[in-house]
């Protein structure tokens, strides 16, 4: 540029221009700059820097801010929920799932903790509720309680699991009393949780609902409902463990488990019977015969 009545042209200073036949230097813009001295216009400050009015450089944007276009004047704050971890952004990302932060500005997420969930771009964390559970720091979503287990509070890292003798068959539970008792005839050992009871085998019985273990039949005392009912002699398990039946005529039980029917040459004249009566006969005269399940020898009937 040069003044009215100068013999020459001076340089423009940086952060200043002057375009030819000048008689002055302006200042660059605010979003531009000028490097060096003598320039003719000045640049844009590229996306994530900015510069205010006559700058001969660009300050890039702290973490935490950014700016997302060439020539900005100034850097905008990262909103909650997102952050920009490096100096010189053009943009903020969100926080992952599992993470947040809390105030505008941020260089970073924070983890959120065991019994809380955040999903992408959270400003904040929100509590598992009643029958959730998140396990770990981090946690994107609150899984549901399995069955065997319950959770009655908010905000639980684990769910309580059902205790011995006990079960629960849906997920997702509130409350204890989601814990029914195992019926009679049933049991549980287990104190991590049940989603069933299992039946007491043959020759065992639980003849209280509630039952941790099933006692031995060596009483063959019997026990209403559920199975593994134990009978007493001369009776016998119906197939649908449902309960005892007595034995035929002719037939008897010990032990309370099957019917056997009477041997040849013995019998039995009453339902319910322990034992058989009779002489067990192996061989008869010729001429007669062995009739099954009755006393002794018989004449064989005509033409036989």
């Amino acid at each position: 540029y040069s003044s009215s009545g100068s013999a020459a042209c001076s340089v423009c200073a940086a952060g200043t221009y002057s375009p030819s036949g000048s008689s002055s230097c302006s200042a660059c813009m605010a979003g531009f700059y000028s490097l060096s001295a003598g320039c003719a216009a000045c640049s844009a400050c590229a996306a994530g820097t900015y510069s205010p009015s006559g700058s001969s450089s660009c300050s890039a944007c702290v973490a935490g801010t950014y700016s997302p276009s060439a020539g900005s004047t100034s850097c905008s704050v990262c909103v909650a929920g997102t952050y920009s971890l490096s100096a010189g952004s053009s943009s903020c990302s969100p926080c992952a799932a599992g993470f947040y932060s809390l105030s505008a500005g941020s260089a970073g997420c924070s983890v959120c903790a065991a019994g809380t969930y955040s999903s992408s771009g959270s400003a904040s964390c929100s509590v598992c509720i009643a029958g959730t559970y998140s396990p770990s720091a981090g946690s994107s979503s609150c899984p549901m309680c399995v069955a065997g287990s319950y959770n009655s509070a908010s905000g639980q890292a684990v769910c309580t699991s059902c205790p011995a003798g006990t079960f629960n068959a849906n997920s997702g539970s509130t409350s204890s009393s989601s814990c029914s008792l195992c019926a009679i005839g049933t049991y549980n050992p287990s104190a991590l949780g049940a989603s069933t009871c299992s039946s007491c085998p043959a020759g065992k019985y639980a003849a209280t609902v509630g039952s941790t273990t099933c006692t031995d039949c060596a009483s063959r005392l019997g026990s209403p409902g559920g199975s593994g009912i134990c009978c007493p002699d001369g009776s016998y398990i119906l197939p649908s463990s449902s309960g005892c039946l007595q034995c035929n005529i002719n037939s008897y039980s010990v032990g309370g488990a099957v019917c056997s029917s009477c041997a040849a040459g013995t019998y039995a004249t009453l339902t319910g019977s322990t034992a058989c009566t009779g002489q067990v006969v192996s061989t008869c005269p010729a001429g007669s015969g062995i009739v099954f399940n009755q006393f002794g020898c018989y004449l064989c009937a005509i033409n036989t």
